[in-house]
């Protein structure tokens, strides 16, 4: 477990899948958002004494037990690469690998992919031992990401020319489920958990109802950014106007929604695990 959380800790969060504007935060439409760029907002819930409606955030995910399965490699969609953090556009990383005199692209011959898969399998984090690729596996969206500390862009030239070659090409896993804790959900029923600019417009009107009314919350992430939780307007009749004001405006600035993020990814990818 101590080599699992020391992974994920060394993981970019946010700033490689989230462009920063002037009014607010946007998902970049090349990078998708997986859980070790969410669990930036699980960092703030370290002062949860001092704020009712953090402590959800403090065990937002829950981690699994690692269980042994063959996937097939194209179900893949994410790594951890060791010289440029998280990525999740697998198919561009091939480019940015520097080749040795002689070396190509592909397309390679049988003889060509069993080396480059040898490649993989030498350099790969933790496959030596195990003989096994280390995934996660998003519950909520079913996304699987390698977790490696080398070999990520011959991983992905791999797997990309595999999708010509031989797209049912099955590699041995050992999977580790990750899914949303039953507190967060329940917070996301009642509340909105967004990520948003200090200097945002939004900002103004909460301070002002915060004032007056402390069933909300915002934490700052880092200089300049935080977390802010929000009551959905109908759980709050008599600021029932006040709330629908900021939401509109959160709306309008196009802040990452953690709720919202959850449910447009429900059951997107469905990979095809097969237990061994």
């Amino acid at each position: 477990m101590f080599q699992i959380q020391n992974t994920l800790n060394a993981l970019n969060p946010l700033v490689t899948c989230i462009s920063s504007l002037n009014s607010g935060w946007r998902i970049d439409p090349e990078c998708d958002l997986a859980y070790e760029s969410l669990r930036k907002i699980s960092w703030i819930g370290s002062p949860s004494h001092l704020f009712e409606l953090l402590r959800p955030l403090d065990g937002m995910f829950l981690t699994g037990q690692p269980y042994d399965a063959e996937v097939r490699l194209l179900d893949i969609r994410g790594i951890s690469a060791s010289k440029s953090d998280y990525r999740a556009n697998l198919d561009a990383m091939p480019e940015s690998m520097r080749l040795a005199n002689g070396e190509t692209f592909g397309p390679f011959d049988d003889a060509g992919m069993a080396q480059l898969r040898e490649a993989v399998e030498r350099e790969f984090g933790g496959f030596g031992v195990k003989r096994r690729f280390d995934l996660l596996r998003q519950t909520w969206d079913g996304m699987l990401i390698a977790r490696n500390a080398g070999a990520s862009r011959r991983f992905s030239l791999w797997r990309r020319l595999a999708r010509w070659s031989n797209p049912d090409l099955r590699v041995p896993a050992s999977i580790i489920d990750i899914s949303i804790s039953s507190g967060m959900l329940n917070l996301l029923k009642t509340h909105r958990v967004t990520i948003i600019l200090t200097s945002a417009v939004p900002m103004i009107d909460f301070w002002a109802l915060a004032s007056r009314w402390r069933n909300m919350s915002f934490a700052p992430t880092q200089p300049g950014e935080g977390v802010l939780i929000l009551p959905k307007p109908e759980t709050v009749p008599i600021f029932a106007s006040r709330l629908g004001r900021i939401h509109s405006r959160l709306e309008q600035d196009g802040c990452f929604d953690l709720g919202r993020y959850l449910a447009d990814r429900r059951g997107l990818w469905k990979p095809e695990i097969i237990l061994n």
